[in-house]
């Protein structure tokens, strides 16, 4: 009996440093640099925008984000989000716009689903400033 109970302990302690192990070396880990620019947000009426933020991934510059139903819905919806890019004198240097995005149904008593955006921008100056609105 003490043979078994043996067998079965170690196996599962195997069988959780595996689980372990194969999760933390699947995981890989993007270099990014947070670059200090100036983020300004806009939601629309119907599609809110939770965060934006840049970064910097392989010398190439990313907006990323996340977006939610602004109102109670029980049908999801596309919208997309438009990036620009505003030089120190307010001229626009460069403009991005998402392919279509899924954003869930917000129900009521369920956790807000939200959906994730990442365009890429390229190369920008450091100094300008960079303007994300969300729109159904």
């Amino acid at each position: 009996m003490h043979q078994i109970l043996t067998k079965i302990l170690s196996s599962v302690i195997v069988a959780g440093l595996i689980i372990c192990f194969s999760g933390c070396t699947s995981t890989q880990q993007v270099d990014k640099e947070k670059l200090v620019s100036n983020i300004e947000c806009h939601s629309s009426e119907n599609v809110k925008l939770l965060w934006a933020d840049c970064c910097q991934v392989d010398g190439e510059t990313h907006v990323c984000g996340a977006i939610r139903r602004n109102k109670m819905s029980t049908t999801p919806m596309k919208a997309h989000v438009d990036v620009q890019v505003a030089s120190e004198d307010g001229e626009v240097i460069k403009s991005v716009s998402s392919k279509d995005l899924h954003v869930p149904a917000r129900r009521r008593g369920r956790i807000a689903r939200v959906e994730r955006f990442d365009l890429e921008l390229g190369e920008i100056p450091v100094d300008s400033a960079i303007i994300v609105t969300a729109v159904q």
